[in-house]
Formats: C-alpha cells, structure tokens, sequence
C-alpha cells in the first residue's frame, strides 16, 4: 500500500497486490502481478500488470491500463474529462461495457449496448472477463494486443 499528496507515485516489479493513492499527482505501476487499485484526482494514470483484477478511478486526469494476462476476471475505469484507455491480450474473449457521454467510443472487441439503469452483464456467462469502463466528457479506447 502506497499513499501520497501531490508527487508523482511510481511503482515497478510488485510480486502480489497493489494499492496505490494519490490525492493530485502521476500515477505509474509497472509489471505488477497482482491486484491494483489506483486512485488519483488531477493527473495521469498508467498501470500495467499481470493481476486478474484492476480497479483504477480518477477523478480529472486521462487512465492507461494495460492487462498482459489472459488470467483478467475484472477490470474497472473511471475517469471524468480526459482519454481512458485499455489494452488487452488478444486471445481475450471479454464482456465490454463502455460510456461516455461526450466523446467517442473505440474498441477492438465488442462492447455490450444496454440502456442505462440496466446490468450490461446480466446475461454474460460466469468466468468471462467483465471489462467496465466510464468516462464522462473523454474518448474510451479499448485495443486488442
């Protein structure tokens, strides 16, 4: 667990979980095995790992995540005004949701169309990576590597 204010927080090479807090700063976090949970408010974030469950949200700043497992059950983004992206494996077969409200939605796999109010995933089969991405004002990217 990692926590700071307003410096850049960077972290590399975590065998196992990470839980990183930045109140206003950069947040990076490469080869990471395990878990993440980011958060940050006014700045960038980029995270890269090998875990099965991401949850990053930032309130301002643009989200890059990069998944290099196939081993992925879960991953959540949020951010409110600036590009959210995510790479995935390409032998990945995941559940997408994706909104925003004023930019454009771009992905390299399908993404589940459900009007608002109603579980996009109801009707998605258990053990399918369930990949949730929300942007308010931001283009979301989603890109098969």
């Amino acid at each position: 667990d990692i926590k700071t204010s307003y410096a850049e927080l960077r972290v590399k090479e975590i065998n196992g979980d990470a839980f990183l807090v930045n109140q206003c700063g950069h947040v990076e976090a490469g080869a990471i095995t395990g878990s993440v949970k980011a958060n940050t408010s006014y700045a960038g974030m980029d995270i890269t790992g090998a875990g099965s469950n991401f949850v990053c949200d930032n309130q301002c700043g643009s989200v890059s995540l990069h998944a290099t497992s196939a081993t992925l059950t879960n991953l959540e983004a949020r951010t409110s005004y600036a590009a959210l992206e995510v790479r995935l494996p390409a032998a990945m077969k995941p559940a997408v949701q994706a909104r925003t409200s004023y930019a454009d939605v771009e992905s390299d796999f399908p993404v589940l169309m459900k009007p608002r109010g109603q579980d996009a995933f109801a009707d998605v089969p258990p053990g399918t990576p369930r990949i949730n991405l929300l942007n308010q004002n931001g283009k979301i990217r989603v890109v098969r590597e």
